[in-house]
C-alpha cells in the first residue's frame, strides 16, 4: 500500500512537473516572440495658388485710355503633393468696366461651363502650372475717356484632388470629377 501511495505521488509530481514545464515553454515563447512590421504612409494634400506676379504676369497701365491693352495673365500652380483638377472664375469689379473692356480671350485649355467657372481640361500634376486663364485686358477704342473708371478683375481658383493615379484619363474626366465633388456636397 505504501508503494502504491508513493507511486501515485510520483505520477502526480511527474504530471505537475510536465504541465509546469510545458506551460513554461509556451509562456517563454509567447513572451520572447518578436515580430515587427513597418506601416508607412503619407498624407496627400491638395494645395493650389493663383499666381499673378506684378511686373511679370500683370503689368498695369500707367493710365487708362481707350484702345490700350495691358498684360494680365493669371494661372494656377499646384503646390500640393497630389494631382488635381482646377477651375477659375474672373469677375470685373464693376459692370461699367466690363462694358468698356473687350471680352477676355480665354486660353485654349480652359472651358466655360454653365456654373460660370472656367475648367482646366488637363490634370495638373504637383509642381505644375496651368496655362494662363487669359493673357491681356483690352479697352475698346470707341470708349469715351470720361467713362473710364479704375477697376479690378477678381480671379478665384478651386481644386479637387484626383486619386486614380494609374489609369488613363478620358478627355472629359475633369467634368466627371467636379460633378462627383458637387454631388458629395463638399
Amino acid at each position: 500500500m505504501k508503494m502504491k501511495k508513493t507511486l501515485k505521488y510520483l505520477c502526480t509530481a511527474a504530471v505537475c512537473i510536465g504541465l509546469l514545464g510545458g506551460s513554461f515553454g509556451v509562456t517563454y515563447s509567447y513572451l520572447t516572440e518578436k515580430r515587427s512590421a513597418k506601416n508607412s504612409f503619407t498624407v496627400g494634400e491638395t494645395v493650389i495658388t493663383v499666381v499673378e506676379e506684378i511686373g511679370k504676369d500683370y503689368i498695369p497701365p500707367k493710365k487708362l485710355e481707350p484702345g490700350i491693352a495691358f498684360k494680365k495673365a493669371p494661372y494656377i500652380r499646384n503646390d500640393g503633393n497630389l494631382p488635381c483638377y482646377v477651375r477659375m472664375s474672373a469677375d470685373f469689379s464693376d459692370n461699367k468696366a466690363k462694358a468698356f473692356c473687350k471680352p477676355l480671350e480665354i486660353g485654349d485649355k480652359w472651358e466655360l461651363q454653365s456654373d460660370g467657372f472656367y475648367y482646366y481640361t488637363e490634370l495638373l500634376q504637383p509642381g505644375e502650372n496651368t496655362t494662363p486663364l487669359f493673357e491681356k485686358v483690352e479697352i475698346k477704342e470707341e470708349t469715351d475717356e470720361n467713362d473710364l473708371i479704375d477697376f479690378d478683375i477678381y480671379v478665384y481658383g478651386e481644386a479637387v484632388q484626383h486619386t486614380d493615379h494609374e489609369s488613363d484619363h478620358p478627355a472629359d474626366e475633369y467634368l466627371t470629377v467636379w460633378e462627383q465633388y458637387e454631388e458629395a456636397g463638399t
